[in-house]
């Protein structure tokens, strides 16, 4: 939802796809305050239940529990949840849990573990298995239909870029906002040319918040459709801009450069793709940094490359692929 961003939401459905390939009865249940997005498509056709907070989740588990043959296993991806929380899905019969964030991995006890960040930032907790690493990482499946056969390279015919911001779904800590702000007040000082910018308003962030990013008087500045195709979009620009969370890594699918604004609880996870070689760190003046990125095509291509390589779209099919054999050891 609007705190968190969407990228949870994402990553389940496309997990819920790979399931459903597999021949398994896979249901989607979404816990969030809201009804975005449309993820009929992203799940593969797949069932989809929603809930508006916890307790509603809870019910529907134990609903769901009961909806099929044999025991079934819960795949969870949600924050902050608790032993008592796995005792409860336990109590509704459900054979096995997963799950796939990081949040709550030190005492949740779920009984596999998949860590799907670039640089694994998860412990292992007792008695369970840990799955780790970017090749776990699950992107839609409209993004890995659209890779393309090699990473981004500089094009030295056309020396004006294009740049995409977009700070996921919610971008809670309002920084495109911010970063168009700090992009106006650097462009005179800037070096030439000056790249042109797309800004990307997810869903969660509001009409009232699209609005005035549409105001932007900045000619350098654009806002995308409502209803853009993101990985249309993506491809069709030298560098993305992200908060270093799952645009990230549809960027790096998708074999485009990216650099990263740090906001919160994000930064650490920007910091050790940027250790890495995975992203560019745009650090505290990101306006800055990012109007010199632009003027440095081998530290693009760098980038590109090494984002490419390391998410390569089959990361919802390994986890479906490790879920579906412990569903049949249970």
């Amino acid at each position: 939802g609007p705190a968190i961003g969407l990228g949870h939401l994402a990553r389940s459905a496309s997990v819920t796809a790979a399931l459903s390939r597999l021949g398994a009865l896979a249901h989607l249940l979404v816990e969030a305050p809201g009804a975005y997005p449309d993820l009929e498509a992203e799940a593969g056709g797949a069932p989809i239940t929603r809930a508006s907070d916890r307790a509603g989740a809870r019910s529907a588990y134990r609903r769901l529990s009961c909806g099929g043959p044999g025991r079934p296993v819960l795949v969870t991806d949600l924050l902050d949840l608790t032993p008592a929380d796995a005792d409860t899905a336990r109590g509704m019969g459900f054979a096995r849990i997963v799950h796939l964030t990081d949040s709550g991995a030190d005492r949740y006890p779920a009984d596999l573990f998949i860590d799907t960040d670039a640089v694994p930032r998860m412990h292992r907790p007792a008695a369970s298995t840990i799955l780790a690493g970017a090749t776990f990482h699950a992107v839609r499946p409209t993004i890995v239909a659209a890779r393309p056969a090699e990473p981004w390279r500089p094009d030295r015919a056309r020396a004006l870029r294009r740049v995409l911001i977009t700070l996921g779904g919610a971008d809670p800590g309002h920084c495109t906002e911010a970063l168009v702000e700090g992009l106006t007040r650097a462009f005179p000082q800037a070096p030439k040319p000056t790249p042109r910018f797309t800004l990307v308003a997810g869903p969660a962030f509001g009409e009232a918040r699209r609005a005035a990013l549409a105001d932007t008087s900045s000619p350098e500045f654009a806002l995308a459709a409502v209803d853009a195709d993101m990985a249309r979009l993506t491809a069709s620009h030298d560098l993305i801009v992200t908060l270093g969370g799952e645009t990230s890594y549809e960027a790096m699918c998708l074999g485009r450069p990216v650099a990263c604004v740090r906001w919160a609880h994000m930064g650490p996870y920007v910091d050790a793709m940027a250790r890495s070689g995975l992203v560019a760190d745009l650090g505290g003046e990101p306006a800055g940094a990012l109007l010199a990125l632009v003027h440095d095509p081998a530290a693009l291509a760098s980038l590109a490359r090494a984002g490419y390589e390391s998410v390569d779209g089959g990361g919802a099919d390994r986890c479906a692929a490790a879920i579906h054999a412990l569903a049949m050891a249970a």
